[in-house]
C-alpha cells in the first residue's frame, strides 16, 4: 500500500496523471492503513480532475469525504474544492454549489484569500447558471 501510494504521488507530482490514478487505485486495495487509503482516494480523485474525468472526479471525492478517517488528513476541506470544481465544470452547478459553501464554511478565516476569492466567484458563477440572480450577487 505504502509503496504504491507514495508511487502515485510521485506521478502526480510528474503530472503524469493517468499513471498516478493506476498506483492510487493498487493502494487503495490493499487498506492496511485506513488513512493512506483514504488519502489514495483523494489523490486519485485529483488526478481524475486533471486528466478531465470530472464526473469520476465528483464520486472519488464523495467517497473520500465520507470516508471517517478523512476528517483527521489535511486535505479534508480541499476536498470540498476540488469536488465542487469538478461538478462545476461537469454542469452540475447545484452540487457545486453546495461544496463551495461547504468550502467556505469549514475553512472560515483559515483559506488563503486568493482560494477564498476565487471560491467566492465560482459560487457566483454557479448560482448565474442556475439562474439564481439574487444569490450570485
Amino acid at each position: 500500500q505504502k509503496v504504491t501510494y507514495y508511487r502515485g504521488l510521485e506521478f502526480y507530482n510528474e503530472r503524469a496523471f493517468e499513471n498516478s490514478i493506476s498506483m492510487f487505485m493498487r493502494s487503495e486495495k490493499f487498506p492496511v492503513n485506513a488513512e493512506m487509503a483514504a488519502l489514495a482516494t483523494y489523490w486519485k480523485a485529483e488526478a481524475m480532475y486533471e486528466v478531465r474525468k470530472f464526473g469520476e472526479a465528483v464520486e472519488n471525492f464523495s467517497e473520500f469525504l465520507s470516508l471517517p478517517v478523512a476528517r483527521n488528513t489535511d486535505v479534508y476541506n480541499y476536498a470540498n474544492y476540488g469536488l465542487a470544481y469538478a461538478a462545476y465544470r461537469n454542469n452540475r452547478f447545484e452540487l457545486a454549489a453546495k461544496y463551495f459553501e461547504r468550502f467556505l464554511t469549514a475553512g472560515g478565516n483559515t483559506v488563503d484569500q486568493n482560494i477564498r476569492y476565487d471560491v467566492i466567484a465560482r459560487l457566483g458563477d454557479s448560482y448565474l447558471c442556475l439562474r439564481e440572480i439574487g444569490r450570485a450577487v
